[in-house]
C-alpha cells in the first residue's frame, strides 16, 4: 500500500529544496517537471536556446540534488 504520509513528507522536502535554489534554477525545474514543458518549451519561454537550456537543467538538477536530505529519493 502506498504511505500517503511519505508522498506528503517527500512533497514538503522537495518544495523547500525548491525554495532554496537560485531563481533561474527554480523557474527552469519548475517549467520542466511541474509544468511538464518540453526543453524547447522552457528554452522558448526563458529567452535560451535549447543548448543553453540543457546545460542550464543539467546545473539546475545538480544543484537540488546537492540540497536534498541523504536518505530520501527526489
Amino acid at each position: 500500500p502506498i504511505d500517503d504520509w511519505n508522498t506528503e513528507l517527500d512533497r514538503i522536502v522537495a518544495e523547500a529544496v525548491l525554495a532554496r535554489l537560485p531563481e533561474h534554477h527554480r523557474t527552469v525545474l519548475s517549467l520542466r517537471y511541474l509544468d511538464d514543458c518540453t526543453v524547447g518549451e522552457c528554452a522558448e519561454l526563458i529567452g535560451r536556446t535549447v543548448h543553453a537550456t540543457e546545460t542550464l537543467l543539467v546545473r539546475a538538477r545538480r544543484a537540488f540534488r546537492s540540497q536534498y536530505p541523504e536518505g530520501r529519493t527526489p
